[in-house]
């Protein structure tokens, strides 16, 4: 290793030591996005499509405060 590369290292890994550190904080909120389909095919399956949804964010809401 020459020097240069030498001195290089030592300096960022001095500036990575020196540096202050930023906690982290994880995301509070999410936005979710449903995708139905319209077509006649599917007519049927609207209704368990909104059961199912509701039945969702029950579940998410006894795990978490989002809902």
């Amino acid at each position: 290793m020459n020097i240069k590369k030498l001195r290089n290292t030592i300096l960022a890994g001095a500036a990575l030591l020196l540096s202050p550190l930023v906690p982290l904080q994880a995301a509070t909120t999410a936005d979710i996005l449903f995708v139905v389909d319209e077509s006649g095919s599917m007519s049927g399956e609207h209704t368990w499509i909104g059961n199912m949804v509701t039945h969702w964010a029950r579940q998410v809401s006894l795990v978490t405060d989002l809902v």
